[in-house]
């Protein structure tokens, strides 16, 4: 290996040297952050990152001048929010300063005050899933239809498993679990068996691969436009914003029969154990 000094005397600078991204050195970066009393949801959302970037690199996977400003328009491009491309810059920015190679960093996207984030109603999620029925499209039809009605993200869809649906359960990292309504385990598990998916994820590429995440929006954006919906209402984060929001709303209704009964609960209790009983 030629020396800084070898390579300044070959008019080449260690500055114009690009880092070769590769999983041992990634792992490195993320013990260390590890080390540092990092939180084990941030150590998550920078693996994430880091796997994105990992993907998008050409074969040589070498990190050069200009690359993660590229990065960047790419992955704002599939439709992500400033928020979350900052998230993904922050990560990779971090893994440039482990490698002591802080020039080649990108600056953040700027994220206007209160920028308002696409919302779908439970309503044109269903007109989504009945359109896509109707399309014949039945992979996305299927994901559309999981990010809406179970508690996870895009980063956990990996998790759900022909296990899982069997069980009725899924096991997150972190301990988290999410539950799998009985209704839609049984129709993933005929869709797993039409297509001779007998174990592990359910969604996977023609190959057997996992999706790639950024593969999983894109090709949702674009069923969205096929059927004339608003491509920024049809991502896997505006889908699960309608699980959430339907739960809420769901305690909301349930809470005064919550109260009721509570109520109930207390007044027989003081026929019992009253102090004036």
């Amino acid at each position: 290996m030629r020396t800084t000094a070898m390579k300044q005397r070959a008019g080449f600078t260690i500055l114009d040297a690009p880092v070769m991204m590769t999983p041992q050195l990634t792992e490195q970066f993320l013990n260390s952050l590890k080390a540092g009393g990092r939180q084990k949801q941030t150590i998550r959302t920078y693996r994430h990152s880091l796997e994105e970037l990992y993907d998008y690199l050409p074969a040589e996977k070498e990190i050069k001048s200009g690359t993660l400003a590229e990065w960047k328009e790419y992955i704002k491009a599939c439709g992500y929010s400033d928020s979350t491309v900052n998230i993904r810059l922050t990560a990779a920015n971090g893994f440039l300063r482990f490698c002591k190679r802080e020039e080649l960093t990108a600056v953040h996207e700027h994220i206007a005050p209160d920028e308002p984030m696409p919302e779908m109603t439970r309503e044109e999620y269903l007109q989504f899933l009945s359109k896509m029925r109707e399309l014949g499209s039945e992979k996305y039809y299927f994901m559309v239809k999981v990010f809406a009605s179970i508690d996870i993200t895009i980063s956990e869809l990996d998790c759900l498993t022909v296990d899982s649906c069997r069980k009725g359960v899924m096991h997150l990292p972190d301990e988290k679990v999410a539950a799998i309504p009985y209704c839609l385990g049984e129709e993933l598990l005929e869709y797993a068996n039409r297509h001779k998916i007998t174990e592990g994820p359910i969604f996977v590429t023609r190959s057997g691969r996992l999706m790639h995440r950024t593969n999983i929006t894109n090709s949702i954006r674009r069923q969205a436009e096929r059927v004339g919906m608003d491509p920024g209402k049809c991502c896997p984060s505006a889908l699960h914003r309608v699980y959430l929001t339907t739960q809420k709303e769901l305690m909301e209704r349930l809470m005064p029969v919550y109260r009721q009964s509570y109520e109930n609960l207390l007044n027989t209790e003081q026929t019992v154990v009253g102090w004036n009983k």
